[in-house]
C-alpha cells in the first residue's frame, strides 16, 4: 500500500514539475523573452526589457496596431522598455525599435500613421491635437532604418503638420505619404548620434538644426503631396513633389530626382506592416509578437487599407511603365452594394481614357456610399451591372481593378503598381472634397488605359439613420455651395468650377430643385437643373432621378447622367455627392462633385 502511495506521489511530482516547466516556457516565449540577445541592437543590450506592457505617466500619443516579429518600446530616455504587442499605448518621447525580420505599424490619436521596416528606430518627439484651433502636429526622430509616414488632413482639422528629423536632414510634409531611410556609413552607429528636431508649420521651417555627423545618409521619397527637406549641415532646403526622391549626406542636399518605380515599390514592400490587427488603445493586449514577417503591401491605412493611411493615406508614384494584365482574372471582392456609414464615407467619380486611341472609354460613379478607409467602388455608366473601377485604401490609394466595355475587358488585379494621386480642394466641419487621377497606364489587349483627366471625390461624417429619423420631425432645408467638374479631352481635360443648390424635405424625405452648374475655359459647360431625388429607405443616401430636370453639356442634352450623395453632420448640416453627364460614344463626358451647407453654416 505504501509503495502504491509512493508511486502516485512520484507521478504527481513529475506532472507538477512538467507543468511548471511548460508554464515557464510559455511565459518565456510570450511577447519576446525568447528573443536571443544577439539580435538586440547595442543600445538595448543593457536595458531591462519587460515581457509585458509597461504603463507610463507621460502624455498618451498613439497605439500599436500591428506587430510582426519582435518590437521593443522604450520610455523615459531608455530607462524602461518592453516587448510590444497589438493594442499597447504609446506616449510622447517613446522610442519604437523593430528588430531583424520584424515590422511595426502604429497610429497616432489624431490619425497620423507610421509603418516601420526591419531594424528601424523611430522616436515620438512631440504630439498635439488642438481641438480649439483644429490643428494637429506630430514630430518624430529617426536614427536608422526605413519607415513610411502618413498624415491626413481630415475635415475636422484646419491645419496639419508632420516632421521627421534624422542626423543629416529634417523633412516636413504637407501631403499624405512619404518615406525616410537612414543609412549608416563607414561603420558609424547612429545610436551614438544626437537627434535633431526642427519646427515646421504651414508657413514652413522656423528652425534649422546644426551641422552633424558625416557618416549617415538620409534618403527621402515623396509618394503624395510635398515634402520640404532641410540639410542639417548647410541649412539648405529643397521641396520635393510627388514621385521625387532626394539623398542627404554630410555635404548637404543632393539633387532631386524622379523616384524609379522599382525603388518606390521596394521601399513600400520593405515598410509594409500589414493592416491594423485591432486591439484598441487599451495596452497590454497580447499580440503577434513572434509572428513571421508579412510580405506584400498594406491593405488598409488609416484603419484600412493599409494602409492607408484607418484613415489613410494616397500613393503618387508617377511612372511611364505599363502593366499587361489579363481579362480572365476574377476580382475576389465584389461591390459591397450597401451604403457605408461612419466618419470617412462618401462618393467618387472618374473617366477612363483609352490612351492608345485616344478616346473616352467609360465614365464611372459611386452608386452607393463608400467607406474610404477600405475599398471604394464606382459603377460604369455604359453597363452598370458589369463595369466598374475599384480603388483600395484612400489613405494609401491605388487603382486595384478596372472592368469595362460591357465587362469584356478587365485590368485584372493591378496590385499596388498603379497609385492614385488625390488632392483636397476644400472642407467644412463635416466633409472634405477634391480631385484624383491615376496616370500610370495599365494595358489590356495591347491598348493602354489611364485616368488622366481629373476625377472627383467627397467624403466625411454622414448623417446616421437615427439622426435622419430625428430630422423627419422637422421641415425643409435649403443647401447651397460649390461644384467642381472636368470635361474630358485627350489632353488631360478642362477643369470647371461653379455652384450647387438643392432643397431637402426631411419629413418626406425628398430632394427638389437640385441644380449643378459648372464652367471652364473655352466655353465648356455642364449643368443639372431642377432635378428631384429620393432617399434610400431610412438612410441619408439619396439618388437623383435622371428622368427629371435638365442635364446638359455645352447646352445640349445628354443621354448618360447620374448624381448620388448624402446628407452629412448630426443635424444634416451639410450635403455632398458626385455627378456625371455625358456620352462616351460621342466622346463627351463630365464628372464632378457638389457640396453645400445650410445658410446658418455658411
Amino acid at each position: 500500500m505504501r509503495r502504491a502511495i509512493l508511486v502516485v506521489v512520484c507521478i504527481l511530482a513529475v506532472f507538477l514539475i512538467g507543468l511548471m516547466t511548460y508554464g515557464k516556457s510559455e511565459a518565456a516565449s510570450g511577447r519576446g523573452k525568447a528573443t536571443p540577445k544577439n539580435v538586440l541592437p547595442k543600445e538595448l543590450m543593457k536595458l531591462d526589457i519587460k515581457d509585458e506592457f509597461v504603463p507610463h505617466a507621460g502624455k498618451e500619443a498613439g497605439v500599436i496596431q500591428t506587430v510582426t516579429g519582435y518590437v521593443v518600446v522604450a520610455h523615459d530616455n531608455m530607462r524602461q522598455g518592453y516587448f510590444a504587442a497589438v493594442g499597447d499605448r504609446l506616449y510622447e518621447k517613446d522610442v519604437v525599435f523593430t528588430l531583424k525580420q520584424s515590422r511595426c505599424r502604429f497610429k497616432m490619436h489624431h490619425e497620423d500613421v507610421v509603418t516601420m521596416g526591419e531594424s528601424t528606430r523611430v522616436g515620438i518627439t512631440s504630439f498635439s491635437d488642438n481641438r480649439k484651433t483644429q490643428e494637429k502636429r506630430s514630430s518624430f526622430d529617426m536614427a536608422k532604418g526605413k519607415a513610411m509616414f502618413y498624415t491626413l488632413r481630415l475635415f475636422k482639422h484646419k491645419g496639419a503638420a508632420m516632421e521627421v528629423s534624422t542626423p543629416t536632414a529634417v523633412a516636413g510634409v504637407r501631403g499624405t505619404k512619404f518615406g525616410v531611410e537612414v543609412i549608416e556609413l563607414d561603420g558609424t552607429t547612429t545610436a551614438s548620434l544626437p537627434v535633431l528636431v526642427a519646427d515646421i508649420s504651414d508657413a514652413g521651417f522656423r528652425h534649422l538644426a546644426q551641422a552633424t555627423q558625416p557618416s549617415v545618409q538620409t534618403n527621402v521619397h515623396t509618394f503624395d503631396g510635398t515634402v520640404a527637406v532641410t540639410s542639417t549641415t548647410t541649412g539648405q532646403t529643397t521641396t520635393l513633389g510627388a514621385g521625387q526622391s532626394l539623398n542627404v549626406g554630410a555635404t548637404g542636399l543632393g539633387n532631386a530626382f524622379a523616384t524609379p518605380p522599382s525603388v518606390a515599390q521596394q521601399f513600400q514592400s520593405d515598410t509594409s506592416a500589414g493592416p491594423p490587427a485591432g486591439g484598441g488603445a487599451g495596452g497590454g493586449t497580447p499580440g503577434s509578437g513572434a509572428a513571421p514577417p508579412a510580405g506584400g503591401g498594406d491593405t488598409g491605412a488609416a484603419g484600412t487599407t493599409t494602409t492607408p493611411p484607418d484613415t489613410s493615406i494616397a500613393t503618387q508614384q508617377q511612372s511611364t511603365t505599363t502593366t499587361e494584365t489579363t481579362a480572365t482574372a476574377k476580382d475576389p471582392y465584389p461591390d459591397p452594394g450597401t451604403n457605408a456609414s461612419g466618419s470617412n464615407t462618401g462618393y467618387f467619380a472618374g473617366m477612363l481614357t483609352n490612351r492608345s486611341a485616344p478616346q473616352l472609354e467609360e465614365i464611372f460613379i459611386s452608386t452607393t456610399r463608400q467607406a474610404f478607409d477600405g475599398r471604394i467602388w464606382g459603377r460604369g455608366i455604359n453597363e452598370t451591372s458589369t463595369d466598374y473601377l475599384r480603388a483600395d485604401a484612400w489613405g494609401n490609394a491605388y487603382l486595384k481593378w478596372a472592368v469595362f466595355d460591357s465587362g469584356t475587358k478587365s485590368s485584372g488585379d493591378l496590385g499596388t503598381s498603379h497609385p492614385i494621386s488625390h488632392t483636397t480642394l476644400g472642407s467644412n466641419s463635416y466633409q472634405e472634397w477634391g480631385y484624383w487621377t491615376m496616370t500610370d497606364p495599365f494595358t489590356v489587349g495591347g491598348t493602354s488605359y489611364a485616368v488622366d483627366n481629373q476625377g472627383y471625390w467627397v467624403n466625411g461624417q454622414n448623417t446616421t439613420d437615427a439622426q435622419m429619423a430625428a430630422l423627419k420631425t422637422g421641415g425643409s432645408a435649403t443647401y447651397s455651395g460649390n461644384a467642381y467638374g472636368t470635361y474630358w479631352t485627350s489632353g488631360g481635360g478642362v477643369d470647371m468650377t461653379g455652384s450647387f443648390s438643392a432643397t431637402v424635405n426631411f419629413a418626406t424625405p425628398q430632394i427638389s430643385a437640385f441644380s449643378v452648374d459648372v464652367a471652364g475655359q473655352g466655353g465648356y459647360t455642364a449643368a443639372i437643373s431642377g432635378a428631384t431625388g429620393s432617399f434610400s429607405g431610412s438612410s441619408s443616401h439619396f439618388v437623383i432621378n435622371t428622368a427629371t430636370g435638365s442635364w446638359t453639356i455645352n447646352g445640349a442634352s445628354v443621354v448618360d447622367r447620374a448624381a448620388n450623395g448624402s446628407v452629412y453632420g448630426p443635424e444634416g448640416q451639410a450635403i455632398g455627392g458626385a455627378f456625371l453627364v455625358g456620352c462616351p460614344a460621342t466622346g463627351k463626358g463630365v464628372t464632378g462633385v457638389f457640396q453645400g451647407t445650410q445658410p446658418m453654416l455658411q
